[in-house]
């Protein structure tokens, strides 16, 4: 049985006590990184262990589960408890994955759903 995670990916632990304003510059700083890792024509990348056969036709995710409106939501949750100040339209963003994952669902077959399609 594989394990659930592995120790070398992530950073090890330390004997810092916890301290809310590094832990929330740490959250600003991934935010910022991931607007930053935006991209108007391919939303947002995926990670090249995330290579998926079954993936959208155009390789891009859009859905909540996996895609570009999950990470759209994870920024805006992030924003509504003070710990970021969204840079991207995150409504017209939004407003434009409905009609592209019509025409390339993140799953084949998966259809007009914004979880998983």
């Amino acid at each position: 049985m594989q394990p659930l995670s592995d120790p070398a990916r992530h950073e090890p632990l330390t004997d810092l006590p916890w301290d809310d304003n590094r832990a929330r510059d740490a959250v600003a700083a991934i935010c910022r990184d991931v607007e930053a890792a935006f991209d108007p024509e391919r939303l947002w990348p995926m990670h090249p262990r995330d290579d998926d056969p079954v993936a959208a036709p155009d390789g891009i995710f859009r859905g909540v589960l996996v895609g570009a409106a999950g990470t759209l939501l994870g920024l805006q949750r992030l924003a509504e408890a003070g710990l970021h100040t969204p840079t991207l339209d995150g409504a017209a963003i939004a407003g434009g994955l409905h009609e592209a994952s019509l025409a390339s669902p993140d799953e084949t077959g998966a259809g007009a759903s914004l979880l998983v399609g």
